[in-house]
């Protein structure tokens, strides 16, 4: 699974990514680019690699340049899209669970997702 969300989101975005892995579903989130290679390279790599993308959607991520290009690239190779509403309103997808409040994702949905990503 790659998770991707804003930067201003990543305390939630941790704790989604422990919930999906403790429940054995595989999570990239981006992190601090640790190498020579820039942050596409890593995303990229990461995202060929993945069985779906998670799309955290806040009103930061609604202005987040990455986010965009990360929907559009999952969009591009045919990647199944799994949009979690945290804040404000929906854009780009409609979401697969709202979350406002930030409760982490229904027991249902995190089997779902296991599905996609697990085989």
């Amino acid at each position: 699974m790659f998770l991707s969300h804003s930067r201003w989101d990543h305390v939630y975005a941790r704790a989604l990514a422990d919930q999906l892995e403790s429940a054995g579903v595989r999570t990239w989130i981006a992190g601090p680019t640790r190498h020579a290679r820039g942050w596409w390279d890593d995303v990229s790599v990461n995202l060929e690699c993945a069985a779906a993308v998670m799309v955290l959607m806040t009103e930061h991520s609604r202005c987040a340049a990455g986010v965009r290009q990360e929907v559009d690239e999952a969009r591009r190779t045919g990647k199944p899209l799994i949009p979690i509403l945290l804040s404000g309103d929906p854009f780009l997808l409609e979401p697969a669970e709202d979350v406002r409040g930030g409760t982490l994702p229904s027991d249902g949905l995190i089997r779902r997702v296991k599905l996609l990503c697990v085989s």
